[in-house]
């Protein structure tokens, strides 16, 4: 079986944003070299990687990451104390069910989401989402997930 081995972000300053997402998700970081590490201390969550390496010079990067707290408001106060910053919050409804969650950034501009989807566990990291680059247009992209958001929104 595959297993995903970890998350690598590309960082000015692994230290620093290693302890940002440490202290985010209650995991625990340690130096590996030039490198740092940020680990689920129960053994369950991914594993993120931090290395300190130059940024693709595009706006929106092709990943975020997905955090799922037990109380959205309370975890954004957290956030923006540890450095993070607030791009926005956005509301869907599909029929009955409703989700709502903020779009923040790391203090390097890592894009991340939190939400509190019903049951909410506590703290972790829920998902990680790669938006690939292919030849569908976006509206057959729409079509194909039943989704009104373009393929390159966060």
């Amino acid at each position: 079986m595959l297993r995903l081995q970890h998350i690598t972000f590309s960082c000015d300053e692994p230290a620093r944003v290693a302890e940002f997402w440490g202290k985010l998700l209650d995991y625990e970081t340690a130096a590996a070299g030039d490198s740092w590490l940020a680990s689920d201390p129960r053994g369950e969550g991914t594993r993120l990687l931090f290395n300190r390496m130059p940024k693709s010079p595009t706006i929106e990067l092709p990943i975020h990451v997905d955090v799922n707290v037990p109380d959205r408001e309370a975890e954004l106060a957290r956030v923006l104390e540890l450095g993070g910053r607030l791009v926005e919050t956005k509301s869907h409804s599909v029929g009955d069910l409703q989700e709502t969650w903020t779009v923040m950034r790391d203090p390097e501009g890592n894009g991340f989401c939190i939400q509190s989807p019903p049951n909410a566990l506590p703290t972790m990291l829920n998902s990680a989402t790669f938006l690939l680059i292919s030849s569908i247009c976006p509206s057959e992209a729409s079509a194909a997930t039943g989704s009104s958001k373009r393929p390159t929104e966060v």
